[in-house]
Formats: structure tokens, C-alpha cells, sequence
């Protein structure tokens, strides 16, 4: 039997609301009031690979990428529009836009060019032969960060950290490995996610192995009285019932600030990155704008506007990112995501998750 609704979003993202939380503090970022496009160099000129794709682009005057929420796609149409006037970026952020596609090729009829969504949740697109092949190297995509046999490439990461009110603790009170947050001074401080923390420990798993990382996550909850809620985690720092949220985005202190809680974040010694990509959709309406978006996003300057915008950045080997700059210079190791891993992951986030969820 071919795999469900529920396979298309992310075999780790396996109910609406898990998506909804794993998306939170990215979608709080897409308010921010920084305008990507006023950002961009004013001297900045197009290669000859993307001159070549705009002017076969400027006829078809449009372009549509999907995604499951606002924040990987919000920014894009005011940076692209300065680069590249005349073509329009319409958007859709919707969890069931894979779905969707899957009606529409059924149908005959596709609306969608670009596709922006996570690794796990394209996978199962890919097995339907719904994406598009793409010259990824003409764009100057590296090999690693290709995925599905050029079918995918790598577009960002959504980097875990801790996050803390600003200033209520000092350098050398913070800790600096996740294993430091079993320091007994941490004891009814800290709060996650339900949803972000197994996801956190798949990671974990596969880098210490499954009892180490169990053992971790059991002296959290019973020495530390970890709080573990589906409930937004800004809502008790901000209450003040606790310090600390760990598992958080690194980024979501963005948003968190917009709302009018100055917070921090901080990296530790791992560095779990779920992993987003970009694809090209078979038969889309409009595939010299689709190749054009999707060379463009996958440039440096179309990489550095979407960091500029939104504080999310790949941070895979051989990025030019602020955050892989930060990370390299902490001397803290990432732990990638890889389609080959993905089944793994899939089944530790439903043991795990059983462990904060009563069962």
C-alpha cells in the first residue's frame, strides 16, 4: 500500500502539530520587521547563468513555491523582485501542499514550480517521480549537498540549541555541553518541547547510542524535574517559572524578541540540524522561472539574504553561513540529517516520544 498523508509531510513529523511545533520559531522569524531586500549589495550583478535564466523567466512573469510554513518562503518575493523585477513569487505555506501536488499531477494540472520543504517530507514525493532532475553543479551546488539523484538540494538547516532570558545568566554560568544540563544548578529550570525533545534525542541516539542518550533524557526528567510541554516553552520563561528551553530553534530568540521577550541562544557541543531542501517540480508551469528561483537560492547572495531575513542558514560542510562560521569556531560538531538515516530517525522519534507522552 502506497504511503499515506501522514508519510508525505516527514516520517519524524508524523501529526499536523508536531509540524506546527518543529515550525514555531521559524515561522516567528517571518515577521521580522528587517526587509531582506534592503540588505542585498546594491552593486551586485547577475552571473551569466542566472542572466541567461532571467531573460527566458521574464516571459513566463511568475513563479510558485510550496512550503509547509511561512518562514522558508515569507522572505523570498521582496529580495527576489529587487534582482530580478517582473517575475512575482506567489506562495502557498500549507502542511497539506503535498497532498495537494500529489491531486493536481493525478489530475493533470500542476500549479506548483518550487518545491521548499524538509528532507523526510520530500522523500516520498521523490518516490512518486514528481520532481524534476536539475543541473545542480551548473549552479554551483557541491555534490554532498545534492540529494534524490539531483532531484534536491540542500537549502537550510534548523539548527537546535538553548535558549534564555538575555542577561539573566553570565558566560560562565551557561553550559557548554548538553551533558552540562545535568548539572544539579539546572534542577526545575529547564522546559521543552514534547514534540522537539525525541526529536533531539534520535540525534543523540545515533551519535552516543540509544542507552546513553535514554539515560540522558531519564536524568533530565527525574533528577533535574525536566518540564516537558506542548504548550509554547516561550510562555514559561516568559512567566518566569523556568530558564531555560533546550531543544529550542537557535534562531527563535528572533522571533521570541518580537514578541517582547529578549532572549538569547547559545550552541553546545553537538549540533543537530534537521535538514531542509529545494526541488524543482516536474511539469511545472514555469520552469525557467523555477530554475531561476532555484539558482538563485542556492547562490551566496541568495543564501545570505535568506540568513539576513529570517537567522536560518545551511550549515552544511563548505557553506559560507555566519552560523557554520560560529559553529567551527566553537569547535562543536554538527550532526546532519541524510536520506539514508531518515527510517532511523522515524523510529526513534516514536520510541522516544513515548517517554513524554504517558504512554
Amino acid at each position: 500500500m502506497r504511503a499515506t498523508l501522514r508519510d508525505l509531510t516527514d516520517r519524524a513529523l508524523t501529526k499536523s502539530a508536531a509540524l506546527k511545533a518543529l515550525l514555531y520559531a521559524t515561522a516567528l522569524a517571518a515577521s521580522l520587521t528587517v526587509g531582506p531586500a534592503s540588505s542585498l549589495a546594491d552593486d551586485w550583478k547577475p552571473s551569466p547563468i542566472l542572466q541567461e535564466l532571467y531573460e527566458k523567466a521574464k516571459a513566463e512573469k511568475e513563479v510558485h513555491v510550496w512550503s509547509s510554513g511561512p518562514d522558508p518562503i515569507s522572505w523570498i518575493n521582496a529580495a527576489f523582485s529587487k534582482r530580478f523585477p517582473g517575475i512575482d513569487v506567489k506562495m502557498l505555506a500549507d502542511q497539506r501542499a503535498p497532498a495537494k501536488l500529489i491531486a493536481e499531477s493525478r489530475a493533470g494540472k500542476v500549479t506548483v514550480d518550487v518545491l521548499a520543504w524538509s528532507l523526510g517530507g520530500t522523500i516520498e514525493i521523490d518516490k512518486r517521480g514528481l520532481l524534476a532532475k536539475v543541473d545542480w553543479p551548473r549552479y554551483g551546488v557541491q555534490e554532498s549537498d545534492i540529494f534524490f539523484n539531483g532531484n534536491a538540494a540542500s537549502y537550510y538547516s534548523y539548527v537546535y540549541a538553548i535558549t534564555y532570558p538575555k542577561g539573566k545568566f553570565t558566560a560562565a554560568d551557561l553550559p557548554k555541553t548538553w551533558k552540562d544540563l545535568l548539572d544539579p544548578k539546572w534542577k526545575g529550570k529547564l522546559v521543552a518541547s514534547d514534540f522537539l525533545m525525541p526529536r533531539i534525542m534520535g540525534y543523540f541516539a545515533m551519535e552516543w547510542g540509544e542507552a546513553e542518550a535514554v539515560k540522558w533524557t531519564r536524568t533530565l526528567l527525574d533528577d533535574q524535574n525536566l518540564l516537558v510541554t506542548n504548550s509554547p516553552t516561550i510562555n514559561f520563561l516568559r512567566s518566569g517559572e523556568r530558564d531555560m528551553i533546550i531543544a529550542d530553534g537557535s534562531h527563535a530568540f528572533i522571533g521570541y524578541r518580537q514578541q517582547g521577550m529578549d532572549t538569547a541562544s547559545q550552541l553546545l557541543d553537538y549540533v543537530p540540524a534537521t535538514q531542509f531542501i529545494v526541488s524543482q517540480i516536474k511539469s511545472a508551469p514555469h520552469p525557467y522561472a523555477a530554475q531561476l528561483l532555484l539558482a538563485w537560492l542556492v547562490s551566496d547572495d541568495g543564501r545570505t539574504a535568506f540568513e539576513q531575513a529570517t537567522g536560518v542558514s545551511d550549515i552544511r560542510p563548505g557553506s559560507k553561513s555566519q552560523q557554520l562560521k560560529q559553529i567551527n569556531a566553537l569547535g562543536a560538531k554538527p550532526l546532519y540529517e541524510t536520506p539514508e538515516t531518515m527510517e532511523q530517525r522515524a523510529d526513534y522519534y516514536k520510541k522516544f516520544s513515548d517517554m513524554f507522552r504517558g504512554n
